[in-house]
Protein backbone atom coordinates (compact mmCIF):
# COMPACT_ATOMS: atom_id res chain seq x y z
CA UNK A 1 0.00 0.00 0.00
CA UNK A 2 1.45 3.25 -0.96
CA UNK A 3 2.33 6.06 1.49
CA UNK A 4 0.52 9.00 1.62
CA UNK A 5 1.40 12.27 2.87
CA UNK A 6 -0.97 14.10 5.88
CA UNK A 7 -2.60 17.17 3.93
CA UNK A 8 -3.10 20.32 5.78
CA UNK A 9 -6.61 22.01 5.05
CA UNK A 10 -5.22 25.11 4.59
CA UNK A 11 -4.57 25.90 0.53
CA UNK A 12 -1.24 27.85 0.61
CA UNK A 13 -1.44 30.52 -1.85
CA UNK A 14 1.06 32.65 -3.18
CA UNK A 15 1.62 35.38 -5.98
CA UNK A 16 4.02 37.56 -7.61
CA UNK A 17 4.00 40.81 -7.27
CA UNK A 18 3.57 42.01 -10.86
CA UNK A 19 0.07 39.61 -10.38
CA UNK A 20 -1.63 42.33 -7.89
CA UNK A 21 -1.47 45.38 -10.80
CA UNK A 22 -3.93 42.63 -12.59
CA UNK A 23 -6.40 42.83 -9.45
CA UNK A 24 -8.29 45.50 -10.78
CA UNK A 25 -12.62 44.57 -11.31
CA UNK A 26 -13.59 42.16 -12.52
CA UNK A 27 -10.45 40.25 -12.54
CA UNK A 28 -9.77 40.38 -8.91
CA UNK A 29 -13.65 38.80 -8.01
CA UNK A 30 -12.42 36.07 -11.03
CA UNK A 31 -9.50 35.29 -9.41
CA UNK A 32 -10.76 34.98 -5.91
CA UNK A 33 -13.89 32.62 -6.64
CA UNK A 34 -11.18 30.55 -8.10
CA UNK A 35 -8.69 30.69 -5.16
CA UNK A 36 -12.28 29.76 -2.93
CA UNK A 37 -12.59 26.77 -5.91
CA UNK A 38 -9.39 25.46 -4.86
CA UNK A 39 -10.29 25.58 -1.57
CA UNK A 40 -13.57 23.69 -2.01
CA UNK A 41 -11.45 20.74 -3.93
CA UNK A 42 -8.79 20.40 -1.70
CA UNK A 43 -11.34 20.39 1.45
CA UNK A 44 -13.10 17.57 -0.94
CA UNK A 45 -9.24 15.64 -1.00
CA UNK A 46 -7.88 16.68 -3.81
CA UNK A 47 -4.22 16.57 -2.86
CA UNK A 48 -3.57 20.39 -3.44
CA UNK A 49 0.04 21.22 -1.84
CA UNK A 50 -0.21 25.05 -2.61
CA UNK A 51 -1.36 27.18 -5.65
CA UNK A 52 1.20 30.25 -6.95
CA UNK A 53 -0.15 33.28 -9.00
CA UNK A 54 2.00 34.66 -11.41
CA UNK A 55 1.64 37.05 -14.51
CA UNK A 56 1.97 35.67 -18.18
CA UNK A 57 2.65 38.22 -20.88
CA UNK A 58 2.76 37.40 -24.52
CA UNK A 59 5.39 39.22 -26.74
CA UNK A 60 3.39 38.65 -29.64
CA UNK A 61 0.40 40.04 -28.88
CA UNK A 62 -0.32 43.67 -27.94
CA UNK A 63 -1.61 44.20 -24.24
CA UNK A 64 -1.99 40.58 -23.17
CA UNK A 65 -1.31 39.33 -19.92
CA UNK A 66 -3.44 36.64 -18.01
CA UNK A 67 -2.95 35.28 -14.21
CA UNK A 68 -1.69 31.77 -14.21
CA UNK A 69 -2.10 29.68 -11.13
CA UNK A 70 0.43 27.22 -10.87
CA UNK A 71 -0.96 24.27 -8.68
CA UNK A 72 1.24 21.92 -7.14
CA UNK A 73 -0.39 18.18 -6.94
CA UNK A 74 0.83 15.78 -4.34
CA UNK A 75 -0.02 12.94 -7.24
CA UNK A 76 1.23 10.74 -9.96
CA UNK A 77 1.30 11.69 -13.68
CA UNK A 78 -2.21 10.52 -14.65
CA UNK A 79 -4.21 11.55 -11.88
CA UNK A 80 -2.73 15.00 -11.53
CA UNK A 81 -3.25 15.76 -15.37
CA UNK A 82 -7.20 14.45 -14.61
CA UNK A 83 -7.40 17.01 -11.70
CA UNK A 84 -5.62 19.72 -13.77
CA UNK A 85 -8.55 19.29 -16.43
CA UNK A 86 -11.23 19.37 -13.52
CA UNK A 87 -9.92 22.67 -12.16
CA UNK A 88 -9.06 24.23 -15.40
CA UNK A 89 -12.85 23.51 -16.78
CA UNK A 90 -14.24 24.75 -12.94
CA UNK A 91 -12.43 27.59 -13.08
CA UNK A 92 -13.28 28.68 -16.98
CA UNK A 93 -16.78 28.26 -15.88
CA UNK A 94 -16.79 30.83 -13.28
CA UNK A 95 -17.24 33.55 -16.02
CA UNK A 96 -20.38 32.12 -16.59
CA UNK A 97 -21.29 34.51 -13.77
CA UNK A 98 -20.29 37.77 -14.95
CA UNK A 99 -21.80 40.31 -17.27
CA UNK A 100 -21.46 40.27 -21.23
CA UNK A 101 -18.82 43.02 -20.78
CA UNK A 102 -17.31 41.83 -17.81
CA UNK A 103 -16.80 37.86 -19.46
CA UNK A 104 -15.76 39.70 -22.63
CA UNK A 105 -12.92 41.46 -20.65
CA UNK A 106 -12.37 38.34 -18.71
CA UNK A 107 -12.04 36.14 -21.91
CA UNK A 108 -9.21 33.85 -21.88
CA UNK A 109 -7.06 36.07 -19.11
CA UNK A 110 -6.74 33.00 -16.52
CA UNK A 111 -4.81 29.53 -16.92
CA UNK A 112 -4.62 27.16 -15.21
CA UNK A 113 -1.40 24.55 -15.12
CA UNK A 114 -0.10 21.94 -12.70
CA UNK A 115 2.55 19.99 -11.20
CA UNK A 116 3.16 16.90 -9.52
CA UNK A 117 5.54 14.67 -7.62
Amino acid sequence: MPKTKPQSAELKVTMDPSVIEMLTEPMRDLVQKAIDVMRHEKRGGMPIQRVHLSKFVDPETENWEEVVFEVKLSCGEKEAIAHWGRLSEKVHRLTEGFSESDRAQLENRIAVGADWE
